[in-house]
């Protein structure tokens, strides 16, 4: 099926159309997508700075400490759960509400990437703020600013543990009796940047979790802090450069790696590998592929040239309907279609909204929860499930009978999927008998779950 450029880029590279909003027309229309995403500022989305967050995790352990009551305990709980709660709610808001569909879906393509999950209280309570800190405002540049940011955010620190390791032969080390934790060492390499194929040994993750020592967090602030004492002595050697050495140790060593690794060849294949199965397909094509490594070597690692060589590439559209849609993507835009009010993705005075936060919750896509640090699967065969299907389903009766009643089921059919739609979907819409049930039929059609 021919589809036009516009239908294509809302659904492909964006969330899906929206009644009344203008689509863009073409490849720079989608590329200022992208711009105008990573300039939202981070209060809008992220609620509550990291200083009042980081205030919430000291009143707790100030109460702990003191042997409070478990009233008290519990209401200071409470509060860092009512602000998960409102993060969940703020990011649904945003996404559905935002005419920056490209850059949406670029940015929570890298807070994927760069995954943290909410698996403690003391992550529940900053992790709300990692992407609006440290993704978005990176994005649209170099990637060895982006994985600065998103390395040396609290959030990141804290989940893979890398607050607590300490050089065995620092200064903090040998008085507290600690040593080197390797995990974020392994993931930085693994996940991250190199990729797993890409040629680094133990030996390489044992010396880059000697380098990282010093990492850590002011409690007092909620914002990282490099600590001297902590970092272990000497010079390092990864993935064959030498860093640090010097007489005092400094952050400026690890930026140093983190500058270099991010312009590797071994790192623009591996994350043109993982950009191109997100937008594209589960098998993504090799020559689009290659077409975005070979954009990163050249920019080293710009991120906006890598997108403008996505989007301008013949492959990245010729695969259209190849991907499916995880159930945060199939939420959004339902909602979008559905131009649903904003008391549909408002924080509720009780539980979690069920057009919202409780539908993703049942599908196994709990925003801020996932599973491990390589984050959400990309792959159809982990969302398109029997379940999986029941959920959506459910989902989009609930939807057509309580927030699209009263529309024109045929009228929604072109307002959410355009000439993106089939011939058999539009007889089915047509032959409806009641009109939710179009709506519904639109909403549980093959087309309108890939893209």
């Amino acid at each position: 099926m021919d589809v036009a450029f516009k239908t294509r880029a809302a659904i492909r590279f964006g969330f899906g159309l929206r009644p009344g909003e203008a689509a863009a027309s073409d490849g720079d229309a989608v590329l200022a997508q992208l711009g105008r995403a990573g300039e939202t500022p981070p209060s809008s989305v992220g609620g509550p700075d990291m200083g009042e967050r980081a205030r919430l995790i000291s009143d707790l352990r100030d109460l702990r400490k003191s042997g409070a009551s478990p009233d008290k305990l519990r209401a200071a709980r409470y509060k860092i759960r009512d602000l998960l709660r409102d993060d969940i709610h703020r990011l649904i808001k945003h996404t559905v509400e935002s005419p920056n569909g490209f850059g949406e879906r670029w940015m929570m393509f890298w807070a994927n990437h760069f995954s943290v999950s909410a698996r403690n209280l003391a992550l529940r309570a900053v992790v709300g703020r990692y992407a609006p800190d440290a993704i978005r405002p990176y994005m649209a540049y170099r990637f060895g600013l982006l994985l600065t940011a998103a390395a040396t955010h609290p959030a990141m620190l804290l989940y893979l543990d890398q607050a607590q390791s300490m050089g065995p032969n620092s200064r903090a080390g040998v008085r507290r009796g600690r040593g080197l934790n390797e995990n974020f060492a392994r993931e930085l390499l693994e996940l991250h940047t190199v990729g797993a194929k890409g040629g680094y040994t133990q030996k390489d993750v044992r010396q880059l979790a000697e380098l990282l020592t010093g990492l850590g967090i002011d409690r007092r602030r909620g914002t990282f802090r490099f600590f001297p004492n902590r970092a272990e002595p000497g010079a390092e050697r990864v993935l064959g450069a030498e860093y640090g050495g010097e007489w005092r140790a400094s952050f400026a060593d690890i930026a140093a790696f983190f500058e270099d690794v991010a312009v590797r060849p071994e790192t623009a294949s591996h994350l043109a590998g993982k950009i191109t199965a997100h937008f594209t397909s589960d098998q993504p094509d090799a020559k689009l592929v290659e077409h975005l490594a070979s954009r990163w070597r050249a920019t080293r690692g710009d991120l906006r040239a890598v997108a403008a060589a996505l989007i301008e590439h013949p492959a990245a559209h010729a695969s259209f309907g190849a991907k499916a849609k995880t159930p945060f993507d199939f939420i959004v835009s339902t909602l979008r279609a559905a131009d649903a009010p904003p008391a549909a993705t408002e924080t509720p005075a009780k539980g979690m909204n069920r057009f919202s936060a409780r539908p993703l919750r049942a599908l196994g896509q709990s925003p801020y929860r996932a599973p491990s640090p390589a984050g959400w699967s990309e792959k159809a065969g982990d969302w398109i499930t029997p379940p999986g299907l029941a959920g959506r389903l459910r989902y989009a009766s609930l939807v057509a009978r309580k927030l699209t009643k009263n529309v024109d089921p045929r009228r929604f059919l072109q307002g959410a999927l355009a000439d993106a739609a089939r011939p058999k979907t539009k007889f089915l819409v047509t032959g409806a008998a009641e009109r939710w049930e179009g709506v519904a039929l639109t909403l549980a059609s093959p087309e309108f779950n890939r893209r």
